[in-house]
């Protein structure tokens, strides 16, 4: 019975390891993604000011004379489409709603990577129904499983080194 205990415990364990990667994974890709989206919103700012100025500035032109080099409207041209370019990207790349998405899976996977260390730390074999919580944690790990957006590799593969290097 005692070897059973601690088989399950170090199930449970294995369970937590997951959790505490899924967290960090999640946060690292939010924090990722709103770092993208930040970035592409200035830079889509800067350009759409510049070409807008410019185009301005060309309207302030008197439309008789010929003052105004070929050279300076190709540059507002490509600021004008670099901007509808980086605003295209910001769009189909929807980093602000990925970020927003993987900051909920991590506040659900911390929520319940706390709830499994709570019962981890009062002791599994103090639980009345112990096989009734198992199935109920994981029916809501489940859940929020099918919610969450998957985890780049990369930020995958950086939270299980820090939660492999955590555990040793």
């Amino acid at each position: 019975m005692a070897n059973q205990q601690q088989s399950m415990v170090d199930y449970v364990k294995d369970w937590l390891r997951s959790l505490m990667t899924l967290h960090r994974g999640h946060w690292e890709a939010a924090r990722q993604y709103d770092k993208v989206n930040f970035r592409l919103g200035i830079i889509a700012t800067i350009t759409a000011a510049v070409s807008g100025t410019a185009v301005f500035s060309q309207l302030s032109e008197k439309t008789g004379e010929e003052t105004t080099y070929i050279w300076i409207r190709i540059i507002i041209g490509v600021f004008v489409i670099a901007s509808a370019i980086i605003v295209a990207i910001q769009t189909f790349y929807r980093s602000s709603e990925l970020a927003t998405r993987h900051k909920t899976a991590a506040v659900k996977y911390g929520q319940l990577r706390r709830e499994l260390e709570e019962h981890l730390d009062l002791g599994l074999d103090k639980l009345k129904d112990r096989e009734g919580f198992l199935t109920s944690f994981r029916i809501n790990w489940n859940a929020v499983d099918e919610e969450a957006p998957p985890v780049p590799a990369r930020f995958y593969k950086k939270a299980k080194a820090e939660t492999d290097q955590r555990r040793t």
